[in-house]
């Protein structure tokens, strides 16, 4: 389980920055994975998106942002020319993929609706996790999103995280993916012990709804940003941590950050 943190410099200054530019850095790390590893890439890539009705076995999550930036309805607008990009591994093989990659070529390339924009990694950093405790409390950095689709129905519902049945299908999803992290040897022991008992309540009243979209003119896909205390088994905490929360996770979705300590329970 690795978080490393990349400074990387845009070829151009100033440029303007797409809201979501998240779900393009998905595509890159795992592009990067498959470069490092051909055989991995496969395993995890196709295989994984595979397995049990299309449900993806990725388990990295990225996120990037201006290290200065001017805010406004449309568009993002860096300042200068330096983009701070956070990647977490839970699996340290595809880790290792990423390094090499990166090794053989230091460059990225993201595209969003405001065109194509080049970096160059300057420097990189391994960060320090923090400590894990079978009761933890979030933030979402990026949108979460957690669907279902009833008999008869043409598209999938992103459950709201205060309907009634989300903590039945929060159980369900992840149940399938340490069953999925069995079936590829990287499961570790106690993984999926207590998931039928876990404990999942919103801390506060801020509550978003957001809808991201991959390409101007597309259409997007809804997610909630929330704060939120969830009692699992460490184990779990890790791998939401270091490989996203709930679905689309490949895609940008459900980067976590802890909360500080004031919001811990008692």
């Amino acid at each position: 389980m690795i978080h490393k943190q990349y400074l990387i410099r845009c070829k151009v200054p100033d440029v303007k920055v797409s809201y979501n530019i998240g779900t393009q850095i998905g595509s890159l790390v795992n592009f990067k994975v498959s470069q490092g590893n051909k055989i991995l890439g496969k395993k995890w890539h196709d295989e994984g998106e595979l397995y049990n009705n299309n449900h993806k076995a990725k388990l990295s999550i990225a996120r990037i942002r201006a290290v200065k930036a001017e805010y406004n309805k449309a568009y993002i607008k860096a300042v200068g020319y330096d983009f701070i990009l956070d990647i977490r591994f839970y699996i340290p093989s595809i880790a290792k993929a990423f390094d090499k990659a990166t090794l053989l070529d230091d460059t990225f390339t993201i595209t969003d609706n405001f065109g194509e924009k080049s970096f160059k990694i300057i420097k990189e950093k391994r960060m320090k996790p923090p400590k894990f405790f079978t009761t933890m409390n979030y933030q979402l950095r990026t949108p979460s999103a957690l669907t279902t689709k009833s008999k008869g129905e043409n598209e999938k519902k992103v459950l709201n995280p205060k309907d009634s049945i989300f903590i039945d299908k929060l159980q369900q999803h992840l149940l399938r993916r340490t069953e999925l992290l069995y079936r590829f040897g990287n499961a570790r022991e106690g993984l999926e012990e207590g998931i039928e008992d876990l404990s999942f309540k919103i801390i506060g009243d801020k509550l978003k709804e957001k809808k991201i979209f991959f390409r101007q003119g597309k259409a997007g896909i809804k997610g909630y940003e929330y704060n939120f205390q969830l009692t699992v088994p460490i184990e779990v905490h890790k791998m939401i941590y270091f490989g996203g929360f709930l679905e689309s996770t490949s895609q940008g979705f459900g980067y976590l950050d802890t909360l500080p300590e004031k919001y811990f329970a008692k």
